[in-house]
């Protein structure tokens, strides 16, 4: 119920959205989170909670937010506790607790801090300095909560004019790519740069220009990444069509080599239209990606959507060369609004404004045809001027779009979800997880659940291509009659898993038969690696493991307690076919210990034994 200019959202794994907003206090702007859960339900009071009470100044700055690995919520934002124009950068848990205090960590002067999360769990951030306005500043929080690197790290002009608008996404082995703009002329004319950084925050190779033509200063783009490759999807005044705008993908591989050259692929070839604000959207292993565009004339009058998709190797257009109409733009004035999202690697969802200021949620299938009965469902139905898109990914086959809209008093945040299948309003089950894993040669699928109402029960979907899936078993609720408030757990073990990658789903089914999809779990099975037995149990010095395997191959070995704690690592070295292999257990206490044994192909054994004296 507060008022608010600006909000940036986050969603968690279990299909919760955080929301962080400035809100006005007096003379000064708080900074608030707010959690939503899966059900819509305020998870932090009415209102909020405030991560943020210092002097910011009469006005509110660019902020940005992720959402790290343990969905905890991470918001790059400004204060003024040491002069004008301070970044700062605070973390906030699912449970509302603030493990770098309440104001945060600060970073240094500058503005637009951008935060990405690494693969080991730190945060990079990188911001515009103002005490040197043409340079950029990079900074790494470790996991405890410090600063890593004293001073922050700089990217520096090169020419007189300002860099400007970072952008980092995380890459593998906590590398870090920065996508930026060197400003070419004044006032807003750059081109698009990128350099990768290693874990010490240094360059792993110099800057490489990823586009000459014409960008504008004060946007950000559309940047994903996918193991050590960056894309970035924008739009430009093309050197050769100075008056005009056209969108572009672009990629830069782990080496700084740009595939497709400079500018990368364009989003259509037949000119017709100007492409505008472009989003991209890539599932991790997919060899496509999808891009979507605000189409218009030259005078900016009509608009529309039109969408392309590219694959992620070649950067070949995949739905034609002049891409596919979605919206040809009109009087509706159709445009899309915040992020896009991929569902089950092939479909695409996305939200869109209209000439009366409504929102709705669509859902286009692999040929970029619409998917639902009546084409699109309204997500938001007043007609005041909506601001602040967001529109998170799907989870939990649910996706949720945020946005500010003033309704007679003040600008404030709004909310409302979409399923997978076009349905809007509460979920018949909360499911706060779903996930996979190897052992012995077997796939475990578990799943829990948070609430479940109406809820007849799952059908368990596997496929070889993450396309089309086929049921493999149903698993009745639990809840009675469908219904329940407290946690429930699932299990299903599949003993035919494919060769290769197994994809998984869920489909849970309503008892008015009514369903929707969770998000797909993706297994990779390499090897017909078997344990076929472990002995002397109890074993005094040695154990010995018999091992039927179908390559040569090493394997790692773990030892833990029945506490779960790791006391003892190695390495294994497997000869094709059938054979024992001894591991010393000589300085184990006797007592009661799991060994675990994990092969290059994913496949875990867990097998219990006990040590003697």
């Amino acid at each position: 119920g507060l008022q608010s200019g600006d909000v940036i959202c986050g969603a968690t794994s279990t299909g919760g959205t955080f929301i962080a907003f400035y809100s006005q206090n007096g003379g000064n702007f708080d900074m608030r989170v707010q959690l939503l859960d899966a059900q819509g339900f305020k998870q932090f009071g009415p209102n909020g909670m405030v991560i943020n009470n210092l002097p910011t100044g009469s006005a509110t700055f660019v902020f940005n937010a992720i959402v790290d690995n343990f969905d905890n919520f991470i918001v790059a934002y400004n204060d003024q506790r040491a002069g004008p124009n301070g970044t700062v950068i605070n973390k906030v848990t699912p449970d509302g607790t603030l493990p770098w205090g309440i104001n945060g960590i600060y970073l240094g002067p500058g503005l637009s801090p951008y935060p990405a999360v690494l693969t080991n769990g730190e945060v990079a951030v990188a911001w515009g300095n103002s005490n040197s306005p043409n340079t950029i500043s990079i900074q790494k929080i470790t996991t405890g909560g410090t600063l890593a690197w004293s001073p922050a790290k700089i990217v520096p002009s090169i020419n007189t004019l300002p860099v400007t608008r970072p952008q980092l996404v995380s890459l593998t082995a906590n590398k870090f790519s920065l996508i930026y703009q060197q400003r070419i002329s004044s006032p807003s004319g750059s081109n698009l740069y990128a350099l990768q950084f290693d874990v010490n925050g240094d360059s792993t190779w110099p800057r490489v220009k990823i586009a000459n033509s014409f960008t504008s200063t004060f946007n950000y783009y559309s940047v994903i990444s996918d193991n050590d490759a960056t894309y970035v999807g924008y739009y430009c005044n093309p050197a050769a069509a100075p008056s005009r705008f056209y969108s572009y993908l672009q990629k830069i591989n782990g080496d700084g080599s740009l595939p497709w050259l400079i500018n990368g692929t364009e989003f259509a070839s037949d000119h017709i239209y100007d492409q505008l604000v472009t989003h991209i959207a890539k599932q991790p292993g997919s060899n496509e990606v999808w891009a979507l565009s605000n189409c218009t004339t030259a005078s900016q009058s009509p608009y529309g959507i039109y969408a392309q998709k590219y694959s992620a190797t070649f950067g070949a257009r995949l739905l034609s060369d002049n891409a596919k109409a979605v919206f040809v733009p009109d009087a509706n004035r159709e445009q899309h609004a915040g992020n896009i999202s991929v569902l089950n690697g092939t479909d695409l969802m996305f939200m869109y404004n209209d000439v009366n200021n409504k929102l709705h949620g669509t859902r286009l299938d692999g040929t970029g045809s619409f998917v639902w009965a009546g084409n699109t469902i309204e997500l938001g139905s007043t007609t005041t001027s909506k601001l602040r898109y967001n529109f998170m990914p799907i989870v939990n086959g649910q996706a949720v779009a945020i946005w500010s809209e003033n309704r007679g008093i003040e600008n404030r945040p709004y909310a409302q979800n979409i399923t997978s299948n076009g349905n809007t309003g509460p979920l018949p089950v909360t499911l706060l997880d779903f996930t996979g894993s190897l052992f012995n040669n077997s796939v475990i699928l578990s799943w829990k659940t948070l609430t479940e109402s109406n809820n007849h029960g799952f059908s368990l979907q596997q496929s070889v291509d993450g396309s089309s899936f086929t049921d493999i078993t149903f698993v009745l609720s639990k809840a009675l009659n469908g219904n329940s408030t407290s946690e429930l757990n699932y299990q299903y073990i599949d003993q035919s898993p494919y060769k290769g990658v197994s994809f998984y789903r869920l489909k849970q089914i309503d008892k008015d038969g009514r369903f929707v999809y969770s998000q797909v779990v993706s297994i990779m099975r390499k090897s017909n690696l078997f344990l076929q037995k472990l002995y002397p149990t109890p074993a005094i010095n040695s154990l010995y493991l018999t091992f039927n395997s179908p390559q040569a191959e090493n394997v790692s070995v773990r030892i833990a307690d029945v506490m779960g704690r790791i006391i003892q690592k190695g390495q294994l070295n497997l000869n094709m076919g059938v054979g024992d292999y001894k591991v010393d257990v000589s300085s184990l206490s006797e007592g009661m210990y799991f060994i675990e044994v994990s092969d290059n192909g994913g496949n875990m054994f867990v097998e219990k034994f006990v040590k003697g004296e």
